[in-house]
């Protein structure tokens, strides 16, 4: 297969859904030769920082020298994003080289043991990380974790488990601590953990007993322990652990995600020196999140889908943006909570522009903007066409702009920005 041959028939694994378990993916790297017992890897989970915490993780492993493998989901303008190596993206070629190898193991295998999607992309990831011998490999879930695909490791360096809130919750449980305790699926035997010390207690509470019962130790973090000295649109600078880091990633919560990532990264690797780190650090990028896409008009990008999410940029909006009157874009998911999730920021915004994302569980700009009504001053519902943004800013007249919503939607909105 050439790359686009191998992108379509990974897409087209989608007709199997999303089925939690490890039987196929078990199967599909047994028929591999189990490529991801030659990894050293870190493993994330949780509901809301992940992402940003992989990112970190991988900087500062870059700067140590080592050759760093990231797998994260999903991807925001490029599918290769979605595997990486000290910040590149997989080649075509190689991509199309790792798909053709997973998908005749595939096709091996009895039709019950036939990959999803994400199982597919799973074992290309780990077998090309393998093949070109990465020193470390940070691994994100990407649904809970005890039956994520990627929970496939025997003994990782460290796990991480970031903020929980309610997500998902068809598959993973309607409550925190049911959500928790399928977060909790990726802690190992004698294996270090990381978590926040500001975790929800029910989750808190899911989290200190299997660790116990793991025998992992288990390292809680505190961000409110961070001496912040600057705080702003730019990033934040702050003091832990007697170090002076300087962080680009907006947003309050960011301090949190870096600091669970600083600590995961000692446990990983004890050779790291404050250098790696301080100096890593500095170096991070992660699109979406609380992205400053403008200075002049002011334009945010942040990928706040559920409710731990949406209540994050909330916060950031009334702290850098206190005088309020938002304009917004937002698209949504169906089967997100997404009603509750736009609670905490309807109250921020004069007016609201929502349209549909670009998948198949998008839901109806019509149907978001419904929904808003009475929720906000003004609502409508619009097009994603290549006049979305003027129109939007030329709506905004001088308001700060801020889109939001499905990190579908956040994908489609860059190609304005090229």
């Amino acid at each position: 297969m050439d790359y686009n041959t191998a992108v379509e028939y990974t897409h087209s694994l989608l007709r199997f859904g999303s089925r939690p378990g490890l039987s196929r993916i078990t199967a599909l790297l047994e028929a591999l030769s189990n490529p991801q017992k030659k990894l050293s890897a870190v493993h994330v989970a949780g509901t809301n920082g992940k992402g940003s915490v992989c990112a970190c993780l991988s900087a500062i492993f870059e700067k140590k020298g080592l050759k760093t493998g990231l797998f994260i989901s999903p991807f925001i303008t490029d599918f290769r994003e979605r595997m990486q190596i000290n910040s590149k993206f997989i080649s075509k070629v190689d991509y199309a080289a790792a798909a053709s190898r997973v998908r005749e193991a595939a096709e091996s295998l009895p039709a019950e043991l036939f990959p999803t999607e994400f199982e597919f992309v799973t074992a290309a990831a780990v077998l090309w990380f393998a093949e070109k011998g990465c020193d470390i490999v940070v691994l994100e879930t990407g649904l809970g974790g005890r039956l994520d695909s990627t929970n496939v490791l025997e003994k990782p360096l460290c796990t991480v488990i970031t903020s929980i809130s309610t997500d998902h919750t068809a598959v993973l449980g309607d409550t925190i601590d049911k959500i928790a305790a399928e977060k909790c699926g990726i802690i190992k035997e004698n294996c270090p953990l990381v978590t926040t010390a500001l975790q929800p207690t029910a989750a808190a509470e899911v989290i200190k007993r299997t660790a116990e019962e793991k025998d992992a130790p288990l390292y809680a973090v505190d961000p409110t322990k961070a001496e912040i000295l600057f705080d702003g649109l730019s990033g934040s600078d702050f003091i832990f652990e007697g170090m002076n880091i300087h962080q680009p990633l907006a947003g309050e919560f960011q301090v949190e995600n870096t600091c669970l990532a600083v600590r995961a990264a000692k446990l990983a690797v004890g050779s790291l020196t404050e250098d790696d780190i301080i100096e890593g650090l500095k170096n991070v990028r992660h699109p979406a999140r609380f992205e400053i896409m403008s200075k002049s008009p002011l334009i945010i990008l942040d990928g706040a889908h559920n409710d731990g999410g949406a209540k994050a940029l909330a916060e950031s909006l009334k702290k850098y943006l206190p005088s309020g009157h938002l304009f917004g874009i937002c698209g949504m998911l169906k089967d997100k909570e997404y009603e509750k999730a736009l609670s905490h920021l309807t109250p921020l915004f004069d007016e609201i522009m929502t349209v549909t994302p670009e998948s198949p569980r998008a839901l109806p700009a019509e149907e978001l903007a419904k929904s808003l009504e009475g929720k906000v001053k003004k609502v409508c519902a619009e097009k994603t066409d290549e006049g979305l943004l003027r129109r939007a800013i030329e709506a905004a007249a001088g308001r700060p702009l801020i889109i939001f919503g499905s990190l579908y939607l956040a994908g489609q909105m860059y190609k304005y920005f090229e």
